[in-house]
């Protein structure tokens, strides 16, 4: 039945009659939270309950939320398009399950922390208030607040690079060409 209620979810309401559901399900969603269609997973754990939403948060289309274990964001935080928050990690009965066990652990996202479009939260993670990922990063450590963070595996930029530039890892930044200046030999 969870997963019928989840579907209904994914029909085009507006942000905020997704909100009123949620809240009708057991969810804790704050006064002015808007939460675009995603995909909520593994709710067969504790249902809607394991999914707390701050005041003025923002959680932004086909984000992929894994209540495995809890995932609070906070007041005011932005999760960008496509983000995927995972609360756990499971190889199932795969070969190397034996070295690499399941393991769950919550994901708190404080107070008007920003996520970057497609950045992936792996389980456990504590990402603080203020606090900016870039997108496309994979966040595997915790993040401090104020902190802005990117690339594979998420790594703290210098102190202030501009949001939009956290995008992408400044290692893996494609270099400007500069063009050669055409010399008289150049014409034939």
């Amino acid at each position: 039945m969870l997963y019928v209620l989840e579907w209904w979810l994914r029909l085009p309401w507006p942000p905020p009659v997704r909100a009123t559901w949620l809240r009708a399900m057991g969810a804790d969603i704050g006064p002015g939270a808007r939460i675009h269609r995603c995909a909520l997973i593994n709710l067969e754990v504790a249902g809607f309950a394991s999914l707390s939403v701050g005041a003025e948060a923002h959680v932004g289309p086909e984000c992929i939320l894994d209540l495995a274990s809890p995932i609070s964001i906070g007041a005011r935080a932005t999760l960008s398009p496509g983000v995927t928050v995972l609360t756990h990690s499971d190889p199932g009965h795969s070969a190397v399950a034996a070295d690499h066990p399941r393991a769950t652990g919550p994901v708190v996202i404080e107070a008007d922390a920003w996520v970057g479009s497609r950045a992936v939260i792996l389980h456990g993670i504590r990402i603080g208030a203020r606090a900016v990922v870039g997108a496309g990063a994979v966040v595997t450590r915790d993040v401090a607040g104020g902190t802005t963070v990117a690339g594979v595996p998420a790594r703290p930029l210098p102190a202030g690079t501009p949001a939009e530039d956290a995008a992408q890892d400044p290692a893996t930044k494609p270099q400007r060409r500069r063009r050669r200046k055409a010399s008289s030999s150049d014409a034939t």
